[in-house]
This record gives C-alpha cells, sequence and structure tokens, in this order.
C-alpha cells in the first residue's frame, strides 16, 4: 500500500518512526504530553490520476495514486518554524524519488504537487500544514 511505503521511506530517511511520529490513515487524538509527539507526519490517501495502461498489458500497467502530507508541530517556541523545515525536508525528499524500489514496490517518481499551505492550529495550539505528491508506481 502507497501509505505503508512512503512511511517506511521516511523512516528510512531518518523523518521519524513508524506509529509513534510517522501515521498512516490518521492523527492520534491526543492531548500535548499525553504520550504521542507533538510533532508529527500522517499521510492519508487522496484520489489519484487514473491508471496508466500499456501496449497489450492487460489492466493497468502503472498506478499513479496521490497522497496527503500533514505534519504537525508543537505549540511550544520554534515549533512553528521546526514543523516547517520538516515539511520541507519531507517534501524535498518524496520529490527526488525517481527509480527506486521502496518497501518492495517500484516507484517511477514521486512527485511533489505544490508548496506546502498552511493550516488552523488545532485545539492544543498546535500549528499544522499539508501537501500532496503524485506517485507513479508499479500496478499493485
Amino acid at each position: 500500500m502507497v501509505l505503508d511505503d512512503i512511511a517506511v521511506y521516511l523512516q528510512t530517511q531518518g523523518l521519524g518512526t513508524r506509529g509513534s511520529t510517522i501515521f498512516e490513515g490518521r492523527i492520534p487524538p491526543d492531548a500535548p504530553g499525553g504520550g504521542v509527539a507533538d510533532q508529527i507526519i500522517a499521510l492519508f490517501s487522496v484520489p489519484g490520476l487514473p491508471p496508466q495502461h500499456v501496449h497489450d498489458i492487460v489492466g493497468p500497467a502503472v498506478e499513479q495514486p496521490m497522497v496527503q502530507v500533514r505534519v504537525r508541530g508543537s505549540a511550544a517556541q520554534g515549533g512553528y518554524a521546526a514543523m516547517w523545515a520538516l515539511a520541507e525536508q519531507a517534501g524535498r525528499l518524496l520529490d527526488s524519488v525517481r527509480n527506486l524500489s521502496v518497501n518492495g514496490t517500484f516507484y517511477l517518481a514521486i512527485m511533489l504537487q505544490q508548496a506546502p499551505v498552511g493550516l488552523p492550529e488545532d485545539q492544543y495550539q498546535r500549528p499544522s500544514l499539508v501537501f500532496h505528491v503524485r506517485c507513479t508506481k508499479a500496478a499493485s
């Protein structure tokens, strides 16, 4: 699954740990100090592009899913800047994927679709932002 692949890739690049600071398909409901780090990366599937069909291969040859990457920061001083730095680093790393096998799946490319966009703070005044990436990968 694409969310697993991206989570594994971000973890291997040193941006966090799956289940601790990188989450797939959810953001844990937590208060600051409640056991989950304030600064996290959460990955969500969003509508992508149609698959590509190639020559006489039956069925799709290439899938083009989209992933929303949400980064949440800390409400503490410096949390906003640290959140933006993490998001920019994650975006650069993902956008650099070309012809690479990630978690057993071959990716032709992962492409950043826009610069990060700020979102409203949560109820604990933690900032967050979002950006999207389009994945071009071998069909499952």
